[in-house]
């Protein structure tokens, strides 16, 4: 299944795995991974998958939850007929009804392009405030191990230049306002529901 990837991309997802990290945790765990068709996470799901094919212990069952059909079936297409990837086709901002509870919940689901931002900007704000709670809903009702967000650098706002590079305890003003409001204010809220549901929560910027 391997010999399908582009050269860089399986360079790509060795040299993600090399990394020492405590990879075991998630072994014959299921992980749900939203948005899953856009470039990182399409990412995290083929490190996944590149672990089973790697080590078979591993036995990873991925939920790939994803809005588009077509072209999630196009993006993962020569992963046709595994039985360790699931697509599970979704609009986050909808209440999630998933196949099985998962272990590990990622929700990276987001218009993160500014084209979307004036064409969509409900649309942007509720993938990362109504889908952050539903995801969050579903790993509490399933007793999730972890529940990851997605956040964005767009959450400082705008920092004066003297403050950058920004640090993590920076912040700075956003303008409701603005076209790209939006998704910087939809990311700041989602990180609000998320250490307001599980302080054990992790906000990756």
């Amino acid at each position: 299944m391997s010999s399908h990837r582009h050269p860089i991309v399986e360079a790509d997802l060795d040299g993600i795995l090399a990394a020492p990290l405590p990879w075991e945790n998630l072994f014959g765990k299921t992980v749900l991974v939203s948005g899953a068709g856009g470039f990182l996470p399409a990412y995290m799901v083929e490190t996944l998958l590149r672990l089973n094919e790697r080590n078979r212990a591993a036995n990873i069952q991925v939920l790939g939850l994803v809005r588009n059909r077509d072209r999630a079936l196009a993006r993962f297409a020569h992963y046709a007929g595994r039985t360790d990837l699931e697509l599970v086709i979704q609009d986050v901002r909808e209440p999630w009804a998933l196949p099985r509870p998962a272990h590990f919940i990622v929700h990276a689901a987001s218009q993160a392009s500014p084209k979307y931002f004036g064409k969509d900007p409900v649309g942007t704000l509720e993938a990362n405030l109504l889908g952050t709670l539903h995801g969050l809903r579903c790993a509490m009702a399933a007793k999730a191990e972890r529940y990851l967000f997605f956040s964005s650098g767009e959450v400082y706002g705008q920092v004066e230049p003297a403050r950058i590079p920004i640090g993590e305890e920076a912040f700075g003003y956003l303008d409701p306002a603005t076209v790209r409001a939006c998704y910087a204010e939809g990311k700041r809220a989602g990180e609000a529901l998320c250490l307001a549901s599980r302080p054990s929560t992790v906000c990756l910027r």
